[in-house]
């Protein structure tokens, strides 16, 4: 609880959920659906009988909130998505909760895509094998770096964490038997580089007994 109340994950759960009388969390979110035919400008063979699946949160950005005189509703973002699952296989919160699964894999596949994986497909096997190795490694070692950097830099893009902190322009000189990185001094990240520095190659932290 410690660890979640400084890493401002308390504040973020009190915005977005309500806790019931009996201890249970229960999300702000609102799901909701309606028959829905999509393709209606084409022919009726290419028109498809579905559902529409709307999701609504509250408005949490204060600038939004404040940029014009006071609401007279309560602001909420909206997302929608078409699908044509069976509501007896899914119904209409399942269905949201696999939609947004779905969200998460397609943006680590645009991850992968950015990296090693751009240079496949190659004719030879073993080099299709070892730039999937690759990619796996780097997406893992990039997301762990993220998150011990933490703060705003713990949901960046990996081409953003390489920008900002992997590619880092420095200096290396020799001095007293001792390697000396020499960084730029008005970097406007040296915050977090300094912060994921110190976790990885710093002193270990102390625990109490």
């Amino acid at each position: 609880m410690a660890l979640a109340q400084n890493a401002g994950l308390i504040d973020l759960a009190d915005d977005r959920l309500t806790v019931t009388t009996t201890g249970a969390w229960i999300s702000k979110a609102e799901v909701a659906e309606v028959p829905f035919t999509a393709f209606t400008s084409k022919k009726n063979a290419l028109q498809t009988m579905g559902r529409l699946v709307v999701r609504r949160i509250p408005e949490l950005n204060k600038t939004k909130r404040t940029a014009r005189q006071d609401p007279l509703f309560d602001l909420f973002r909206y997302h929608a998505f078409f699908t044509t699952v069976d509501r007896d296989r899914f119904d209409t919160v399942v269905s949201d909760q696999v939609h947004r699964k779905h969200a998460i894999i397609e943006q680590i596949n645009a991850e992968l895509k950015n990296g090693a994986l751009a240079h496949m497909p190659s004719g030879v096997f073993n080099a299709n094998a070892a730039w999937v190795a690759l990619a796996a490694i780097t997406h893992d070692l990039l997301r762990a770096a993220a998150g011990l950097i933490g703060a705003g830099m713990s949901k960046v893009r990996a081409q953003t964490l390489r920008t900002r902190i992997i590619s880092i322009p420095a200096r290396i000189a020799h001095r007293a038997r001792k390697l000396i990185l020499h960084l730029p001094t008005k970097r406007p990240w040296a915050t977090e580089f300094s912060r994921l520095w110190q976790s990885v190659l710093g002193p270990p932290r102390t625990v109490s007994a």
